[in-house]
């Protein structure tokens, strides 16, 4: 699931390099966006009722200085996340499967109040939490592929 700005910026990296800039990337480069888990394939509008919810699940955010993904000149093209990512290790509700990832952006003019789903995919291995491990996403490990 990738949302047409997420796709015109991928095009973008790919012609000029640049940053994120389009809707919903405009405003404050310091906004934060947040990583999210999810326990089965999300949509635009249901994603919120599909995140995790074991004990201990926090929404891991970053500042985009100056950007959460790189892009890797393939073939195939395709953005990576940028930095490390650690959820917090479930303090209870072990057993939770957990099989796509998500990437939550402010909605353009809430002045980061709320948030939207950009860009999902699935885990390369779903997740079946266990009580005290912790959850870590190297840097590319999740990727996006430029559609063709």
């Amino acid at each position: 699931m990738l949302h047409k700005s997420f796709f015109k910026t991928m095009i973008g990296y790919l012609t000029n390099l640049g940053y994120l800039s389009d809707n919903p990337f405009e405003g404050n480069p310091d906004y934060p966006d947040y990583w999210i888990l999810l326990q089965s394939e999300p949509t635009f509008d249901n994603w919120a009722s599909l995140e995790a919810t074991y004990g201990g699940y926090a929404r891991q955010h970053y500042y985009r200085n100056p950007t959460i993904w790189m892009l890797n000149d393939g073939p195939p093209f395709f953005a990576g996340n940028r930095n490390l990512i650690t959820f917090p290790a479930p303090t209870s509700d072990a057993g939770q499967v957990l099989s796509h990832w998500g990437w939550l952006y402010p909605v353009a003019g809430s002045g980061g109040a709320s948030y939207g789903l950009v860009v999902a995919g699935p885990l390369s291995n779903p997740i079946t939490t266990e009580i005290g491990q912790t959850i870590i996403f190297p840097v590319n490990s999740i990727t996006v592929k430029a559609p063709y």
